[in-house]
């Protein structure tokens, strides 16, 4: 039998990553034009990152550059407006789509695209070099081939509107260029087309998501379709509500008399879920679980044994308040437990759990001495101004700092401090060294501030440099160069292109090992 494989990884910015506002993607495919390659490039736009007027109109303009070495080959720039549909439309999570369509010849290319909020003035730009070749014109021709697999955030199959510029073979297809799945969006839609066929030829394909390290995890069932005519279009809805948070791929096979091609795109699973799981506090005993609850946690406890309550405990709590009541709660149910080891590790999870929702919610739950750890742990990611005003602050005023920041931080995003802890976590987790924790480390600093790399190159046992690591971010061209300059395993940031990081153009030669 034979197989033609291909592979397309392409751009990929994650949302929980990604340090722009904007979003990139694209997709190629055989139409129109013979001698050319179609090429639609999508653009999304958070709604939270516009700035508004008081009409509730926001004002954008796009601009796509496409370049061959110094020579640029195409161009399209447009404005667009949108205007809040509610109140809460401006914090919704909502992106607003945006497609340009440009005809190629196969071959890379450098990728330019810009954003400008003509309220606010504010100018991002996510830059595709031409030799990272990310941004790859595939070239079709009459043999048995795949377009590019899109991966969308709907497909529309009725009250179909031709006019839409996302209308395509009868169906419409609204792109996720950040191609990020999870909480806000359950089931993950593809899109291909099918080339080098004739009417009545039958294709059978099948579907299946492998993890990072290829693992397959998840697979749909074969399925069989006959072509209209040169060309067939395959589309489906998957459920993908089970896949935990990390990189994925959808690989599809599709198969015409023998004759195999395989294609795959990369996708990015994000469910709050996993982040709450992975912040989890342990907790020795069931007192210890009772002693962090909120307020308002113990006061809805305490209403649920208000029967148990006498008079005179009940002035006790009016007069002393919280400190009495929790008090109250936890010997009121160490005493409740104390014969039945069943009853008492069921009201132990109880607890924890509450406890752990609280503490994913809210700040007020950590000891001082935890708010200034957080607070020592925030200072990482503050800019310039935030930490001039946080340096003059005694302890009570950082711990109302840490509120206010948090408060300001999850009116734009709810999960803003569940991911920051997650990502402290994992900088313990990894980068710890000694007594020395993880996320005062320089690779756990920029973990916290940057969020994950895109790719690590490691370079370990070399005989002719130090052990390092490249971290790179595809969103902005970020390049992050962290060495083990001392050979005692703990790797500091000797280069960045990043503004405000150490930059050092000739960090190659300073740390190549001499040779004796």
């Amino acid at each position: 039998m034979r197989k033609y494989i291909y592979l397309v990884t392409l751009l990929f910015i994650p949302v929980l990553l990604a340090k722009g506002v904007f979003y990139l993607d694209y997709a190629c495919y055989d139409r129109e034009r013979l001698d050319k390659t179609k090429v639609d490039i999508y653009v999304s736009i958070p709604v939270q990152s516009l700035e508004f007027d008081k009409t509730s109109e926001s004002v954008f303009a796009i601009k796509l550059y496409v370049y061959d070495g110094e020579k640029l080959i195409a161009e399209d720039k447009w404005k667009q407006k949108y205007t809040l549909k509610s109140e809460n439309d401006k914090f919704s999570g909502n992106e607003i789509p945006a497609l340009s369509t440009m005809y190629l010849d196969p071959g890379y290319y450098r990728l330019l695209a810009e954003v400008e909020d003509l309220k606010s003035k504010n100018v991002e730009t996510i830059d595709i070099p031409q030799n990272s070749k990310k941004f790859s014109v595939a070239k079709f021709h009459d043999k048995f081939s795949l377009s590019t697999i899109q991966l969308a955030s709907k497909i529309i199959t009725n009250d179909i509107e031709k006019e839409s510029e996302f209308f395509k073979q009868g169906v419409i297809v609204l792109p996720n260029p950040s191609k990020v799945f999870g909480t806000r969006r359950p089931f993950l839609y593809y899109y291909t087309e099918v080339y080098g066929l004739q009417a009545g030829n039958s294709v059978d394909y099948k579907w299946s998501i492998s993890d990072k390290d290829g693992i397959k995890i998840k697979e749909g069932n074969s399925k069989s379709k006959k072509a209209p005519g040169n060309a067939i279009v395959l589309a489906d809805q998957i459920p993908i509500q089970s896949l935990k948070t990390g990189l994925y791929d959808f690989n599809l096979e599709v198969s015409k008399n023998g004759s195999t091609i395989e294609s795959s795109n990369n996708f990015y699973i994000y469910r709050t879920l996993d982040f709450r799981e992975k912040a989890e506090m342990k907790f020795e005993d069931l007192s210890n679980a009772i002693e962090v609850l909120t307020e308002k946690t113990i006061d809805n406890e305490i209403r649920n044994i208000s029967k148990d309550i006498t008079a005179d405990r009940s002035d006790e709590f009016e007069k002393n308040g919280l400190e009495a009541k929790r008090s109250f709660l936890i010997d009121y149910w160490v005493e409740k437990t104390k014969y039945d080891d069943k009853f008492k590790k069921e009201k132990f999870e109880y607890f924890s759990d509450l406890a752990n929702k609280d503490y994913s919610k809210n700040v007020d739950v950590l000891s001082d001495k935890s708010m200034l750890e957080e607070f020592e742990q925030v200072y990482t990611i503050l800019d310039k101004k935030d930490r001039n005003l946080a340096d003059k602050l005694n302890d009570k005023g950082k711990v109302n700092f840490l509120k206010r920041f948090w408060e300001t931080k999850e009116r734009d995003d709810p999960d803003a401090r569940e991911k920051f802890l997650y990502n402290v976590n994992l900088a313990n987790k990894e980068y710890s060294l000694g007594n020395k924790e993880g996320w005062k480390t320089d690779r756990g600093r920029i973990l916290i501030t940057h969020g994950a790399p895109d790719k690590i190159d490691k370079e370990t046992y070399s005989t002719d440099s130090q052990d390092h690591e490249i971290w790179s971010y595809f969103n902005g061209n970020y390049t992050f160069v962290f060495a083990d300059t001392h050979g005692f395993g703990e790797f500091s940031l000797i280069h960045s292109n990043f503004t405000g990081e150490k930059n050092d153009p000739n960090w190659e030669e300073k740390i190549k090992k001499e040779i004796y």
